[in-house]
């Protein structure tokens, strides 16, 4: 098995640009654009009350590959959509190496380490975690991948871990439901009632992406040439309401991530992005 390289150098180490984070959770929407997805009412009061991004840009078509980037460093891993089983590092190598938990929540997962395409409404490729082969033989890496109702009693609990990743379904991500509208009614039913929760929202830096701007073929809606997608960090560590104009894409966010936790980076492109810094209080 190819293990990649780890990289500890100080020039990834949290600087007091960026906040210290205890908790990070990475929700993602599916193909919609920018401007289409500022049209629909709850991600642009959204936009209000978090740290938004006016210039960032997925990595390429189709979406599966932009998975890879937010928590590898590449957008080169997988095949397409197809069904990969990667030999390389993730950012749960370098969470594990620093003694952090994690955790994936993903919608209609039926755990087990479930392998397949499809089950239910959920779809492996959305759930990057489960295709690395680190993951597939490692029996407790795969017991870290749970049925999103476990987020329920990790907030009851607080055990809600120092990574996570939110999966929805292909209708509550967009993907087979319109787009921006009906993920957008189903942040508003299942997340708002948590932002209101201390027990989620202490000391968490919640992170709302999209996969990308839109399938092709362009007359799909939502679709942009440029890629660019709505990105947020919502959370008490940043400035609710900025807009920031640098150009960002998702290794910029991974590398935030691995800078905040001072767990190094992948040596892959997270290791030159530079990190997000104009957005904090």
């Amino acid at each position: 098995m190819l293990l990649g390289l780890f990289v500890f150098s100080n020039a990834s180490f949290a600087t007091n640009s960026l906040p210290d984070a205890k908790k990070v959770m990475i929700v993602v929407m599916e193909n919609f654009g920018y401007k289409a997805t500022l049209k629909v009412p709850y991600f642009k009061d959204f936009r209000k009350k978090s740290a938004s991004m006016a210039n960032f840009h997925a990595e390429t078509h189709p979406s599966q590959n932009n998975y890879g980037a937010m928590v590898a460093g590449s957008h080169t891993l997988f095949r397409a959509d197809k069904i990969s089983d990667v030999d390389t590092n993730s950012i749960v190598d370098l969470l594990e190496a620093k003694g952090l938990d994690w955790k994936i929540y993903a919608e209609d997962y039926p755990g087990n380490c479930f392998l397949g395409a499809t089950a239910g409404n959920y779809v492996r490729r959305h759930n990057p975690i489960i295709s690395f082969k680190s993951t597939q033989t490692n029996p407790a890496r795969c017991a870290r991948i749970v049925n999103s109702n476990q987020l329920e009693t990790d907030i009851l609990n607080n055990k809600v871990p120092a990574f996570s990743m939110y999966i929805p379904d292909v209708k509550n991500d967009g993907h087979d439901t319109g787009g921006a509208a009906y993920a957008a009614d189903f942040m508003k039913k299942y997340f708002e009632p948590k932002f209101a929760n201390p027990n989620f929202m202490k000391d968490m830096l919640f992170i709302l992406t999209f996969d990308e701007s839109g399938m092709i073929p362009i007359f799909k809606p939502g679709f942009s040439f440029s890629n660019k997608i709505f990105t947020a960090f919502y959370g008490s560590m940043v400035q609710p309401g900025i807009e920031s104009k640098t150009k960002y894409n998702h290794y910029n966010m991974l590398r935030t991530i691995e800078d905040m936790f001072q767990i190094g980076n992948l040596g892959k492109n997270d290791s030159v992005a530079e990190p997000i810094t104009d957005i904090w209080k």
